[in-house]
């Protein structure tokens, strides 16, 4: 395959939220994301919760692209944290053509919806991010909250099929994240590049080549039939319930 290939980088943040796990994801997009790669995340998410063995306890509700009806004020600014263009959109940076990922990912540290009703949010575009120290991410999470991720750099895969499983490849990565992986009080597989990640075949290892790395993972992931290894996998069991 005849594909470009560039340094990526994550920042995750440490930051947590001491709520009860066993809550409901709210899935939402940007009105730039296909049928295809929606209907794609959603059972990539419901494939997660049945690795959890919570598929019955957490509900994937579908706000498709979520827009409040006042979302915009009367000079037709965007109104905070009443739609989803606020989370990716507001921080786009016209220049770079890039949104700045980390405003729209802090927001949702103070999402006043999150308090009538606690939930993970999980944010699929197709625009291309960044952070301020770096020149492109795929995705960015804060554990226990939820993330923001984008298939704009798988795009241009030529293969279909594996188009396709990249991009689920990045949405294990992320919600895994989301989801306390990996647990770094156990102590061993391990690395810091970047943040927290397995060193294990597991969709939590760190990638720093797009789409070059993804590709790999997904071939792994394939060959060895496992999404997560074996402690991320125990550690993601446990993490609904504590």
């Amino acid at each position: 395959m005849d594909m470009a290939e560039e340094p990526r980088v994550r920042i995750l943040s440490t930051r947590t939220i001491p709520l009860n796990p066993i809550r409901p994801i709210y899935f939402m997009h940007t009105p730039d994301i296909t049928p295809e790669e929606k209907q794609l995340a959603l059972e990539t998410l419901e494939e997660i919760l049945n690795i959890a063995k919570v598929s019955r306890e957490i509900p994937v509700v579908d706000f498709g692209v979520w827009r409040q009806p006042n979302f915009r004020n009367s000079d037709g600014q965007l109104v905070p944290h009443m739609s989803v263009d606020w989370y990716v959109n507001k921080w786009l940076n016209q220049q770079r053509r890039q949104v700045n990922v980390s405003e729209g990912a802090t927001q949702l540290l103070f999402d006043p919806w999150n308090e009538k009703q606690p939930h993970y949010d999980v944010i699929l575009t197709a625009q291309d991010l960044y952070t301020p120290d770096t020149n492109f991410v795929v995705g960015i999470a804060h554990k226990r909250r939820g993330t923001i991720t984008s298939v704009k750099r798988f795009r241009d895969i030529k293969d279909k099929r594996m188009e396709r499983e990249t991009k689920k490849q990045e949405l294990f990565h992320e919600v895994g994240h989301v989801f306390g992986l990996p647990n770094e009080s156990r102590g061993f597989d391990l690395e810091y590049s970047l943040g927290a990640h397995c060193t294990n075949n597991c969709a939590i290892r760190q990638g720093l080549y797009v789409p070059r790395d993804w590709v790999n993972f997904v071939n792994d992931r394939q060959r060895t039939g496992q999404v997560y290894c074996d402690p991320c996998t125990k550690d993601l069991r446990t993490y609904f319930r504590k």
